[in-house]
C-alpha cells in the first residue's frame, strides 16, 4: 500500500489508486509467460503408451510437446467420463468436437509441428456381420481413422447396442510424406488411445482391439 500511494504521489495523479490504473503507469506490460514443454506421455495424460509416444514423435519429429493448463487438454478419465456421458444420453458423434487431444512440438522455423487427435463416441446398433463389431481402421489423405465398439457394465452399453468409440488422427505437420509413408505411426497413435480407453470403460474383450497395432485389420481407404 505504501509503494502505491509514493508511486501514485510521484507520477502527480493525484492519490487514488484508481488514477494509477486508469492510465498513470508508465510502467512496462509484464512479459508473456513461455510455454511449458515435456515428453509425449505427458499431453493428453494416460492416452499414450511408449508405442503411441514414440510413434507421435516420429510423427511430428520432436521429443518435446506443449503442456497445457487442465482446461486445455483432455486426460484419459476425462475422456472416458465423456465417452459415456454421450451414451447414456443418446447424443451423436457431432456433439464430441470438444474431445480432442493436440499435440505440438517445439516451433522449427517459425512453423510448430502439429497434429490432432480426435475422439467420438455414440450408441450403435450393430448387425450380425463381423464388419459391424470391427475394430475396422480407415484411411485417407494426411489422416486415419480407428472405431471399435465397446460393450461395458460401466456404461451400461451391450454387445447389441454398443457404445461406438471413433478416433480420427489429423496430421497437420509431415502430410507431405503421404499416409502411405506415415500410416504406421498414426494406427499406432491412434491404437494407443484406444486401448487406454477401452481399458478405462472396462470394455469387454478391450472392445476387440489387440495388443499390438501391428495386429489391427489391415486399413482400407475412405469412400
Amino acid at each position: 500500500m505504501i509503494s502505491a500511494y509514493r508511486r501514485v504521489h510521484t507520477v502527480g495523479c493525484g492519490l487514488a489508486v484508481l488514477a494509477l490504473v486508469a492510465g498513470c503507469s508508465t510502467s512496462e506490460p509484464s512479459a508473456k509467460a513461455e510455454p511449458e514443454y515435456g515428453s509425449a506421455a505427458q499431453i493428453c495424460q494416460g492416452l499414450f503408451d511408449p508405442e503411441g509416444a514414440g510413434a507421435l514423435e516420429r510423427v511430428l519429429d520432436s521429443t518435446e510437446f506443449r503442456l497445457r493448463d487442465e482446461a486445455g487438454d483432455l486426460d484419459l478419465r476425462a475422456v472416458g467420463k465423456g465417452l459415456q456421458g454421450r451414451y447414456e444420453t443418446g447424443q451423436g458423434f457431432g456433439d464430441l468436437e470438444g474431445e480432442m487431444c493436440r499435440a505440438s512440438g517445439r516451433p522449427k522455423g517459425g512453423r510448430a509441428p502439429y497434429a490432432e487427435l480426435w475422439i467420438a463416441g455414440d450408441k450403435k446398433y450393430v448387425g450380425g456381420g463381423e464388419k459391424d463389431r470391427g475394430p475396422g481402421v480407415i484411411h485417407g489423405e494426411n489422416r486415419a481413422h480407428l472405431w471399435y465398439n465397446c460393450g461395458s457394465p460401466r456404461v451400461g452399453s451391450t454387445d447389441e447396442l454398443p457404445l461406438q468409440i471413433r478416433l480420427t488422427f489429423r496430421d497437420k505437420w509431415d502430410g507431405k510424406k503421404g499416409v502411405d509413408v506415415r500410416r504406421p505411426d498414426y494406427v499406432a497413435i491412434m491404437h494407443s488411445a484406444a486401448l487406454a480407453i477401452a481399458k478405462e470403460l472396462g470394455c469387454q474383450n478391450n472392445g476387440g482391439l489387440p495388443d499390438r497395432s501391428e495386429d489391427l485389420p489391415e486399413s482400407v481407404p475412405e469412400t
